[in-house]
């Protein structure tokens, strides 16, 4: 019996000393975090300068002062019947039918140059050019600025081209792409990947900013690409607005007296807008008294209308300051009218019909005698 409890102690015994023996310590990885953060900027290549364009002549008969620079220039010879134009004030003369062409003299007020054309507007007179102008010659064909004679049959020149204008490309776009990764051992909390793209067309890049969170008690990395932006400028549109020249029917622009001897006709040329700015023009013309009241007149309205598409602008007649029924439209060739060759006619160029922010150009034709 004795003997069998010793044998049982010893199993024991050797049991235990056998699990003790074969337990290994396992040590546990630290845990390990791998960071990898990317930051790409790659501008797109700029965009191609649009081609270059020509402004468009300008339209308007309205002269800016005497270049202080310009030479005073000696017209040619005028030979009798010829088309002529007379200055009323001193004249620039430029390259072109239009005040963005140069100035390349001066004619002095009361100077006459032989006529060689007209602007298919009719608010320029193509000159034959004096002494030592090369090139091309145009002068205002508005009633402020010069008379004509002689010039119902001038024909209608080309106006030469204008110095071409570079339109400036736009800034490159820019991309930013800021992209970070954590990456730790298998028992960690799963890792975020975060990515900002920002493109701006003008200026520098916006400021994109990418974060990746891990939650596994690190502290979250962060990598910041950084562009200060640029506000772009905005340009409001805004119509033109014609400038106050202060006639009215007891102050017109001009007065014409017409007659079979003289002046057979003449043109005025100026501007009206609406709301804003000078919204009618008045112009007077009167005829040599006969035995007939009843006179003749061709009268002709030619506009280029801008911001709006049922604007109309029409020349009403007024005789000694009364208004009549006699009214003519805009662009629709010549009318024919009777007016009492006893009294003093006064037309008003105004809007018939318009819209907020309107601006018409117009050139009134009046013939009494052919």
């Amino acid at each position: 019996m004795k003997h069998n409890i010793l044998l049982v102690i010893l199993l024991a015994i050797a049991l235990l000393l056998a699990a003790c023996g074969g337990q290994e310590n396992e040590e546990v990885e630290p845990e390990r975090v791998v960071e990898t953060v990317v930051v790409v900027a790659t501008p797109t290549a700029a965009p191609e300068a649009a081609a270059d364009t020509a402004p468009p002549p300008d339209s308007s008969s309205e002269e800016t002062a005497v270049a202080e620079d310009a030479p005073v220039m000696e017209p040619a010879p005028v030979e009798a019947g010829q088309p002529t134009m007379t200055t009323l004030t001193d004249l620039n003369v430029r390259r072109g039918p239009g005040t963005n062409y140069a100035v390349v003299g001066v004619l002095r007020a009361g100077e006459s140059a032989a006529i060689a054309g007209k602007s298919g507007n009719g608010y320029w007179w193509k000159i034959v050019c004096p002494a030592g102008a090369d090139g091309e010659c145009w002068a205002s064909a508005g009633a402020q600025y010069s008379t004509a004679v002689n010039a119902d049959g001038v024909p209608v020149a080309a106006a030469p081209a204008l110095p071409k204008a570079t339109q400036v490309a736009a800034a490159p776009t820019s991309t930013a792409t800021s992209t970070t990764t954590a990456t730790t051992n298998p028992n960690a909390t799963p890792t975020a990947t975060a990515t900002a793209t920002a493109t701006q067309e003008t200026g520098t890049a916006v400021t994109p900013t990418a974060t990746a969170t891990q939650t596994n008690g690190s502290p979250p990395p962060t990598e910041t690409a950084t562009y200060t932006p640029t506000p772009t400028a905005t340009t409001e549109q805004q119509g033109q607005i014609a400038p106050f020249d202060n006639d009215s029917l007891q102050s017109p622009a001009t007065s014409i007296f017409l007659s079979i001897t003289g002046n057979r006709s003449f043109n005025y040329s100026d501007a009206i807008s609406y709301e804003e700015g000078d919204q009618d023009d008045w112009v007077e013309f009167e005829f040599p008294n006969n035995s007939n009241p009843n006179q003749v007149v061709w009268i002709t309205l030619d506009c280029a209308i801008s911001g709006s598409d049922s604007a109309q602008v029409r020349a009403t007649v007024y005789e000694d300051g009364e208004q009549t029924t006699k009214i003519v439209l805009c662009n629709q060739g010549e009318t024919q009218l009777m007016v009492d060759n006893t009294k003093t006619q006064q037309v008003r160029i105004h809007f018939g019909i318009t819209d907020e922010n309107v601006y018409a150009t117009y050139t009134l034709t009046v013939v009494g005698f052919r």
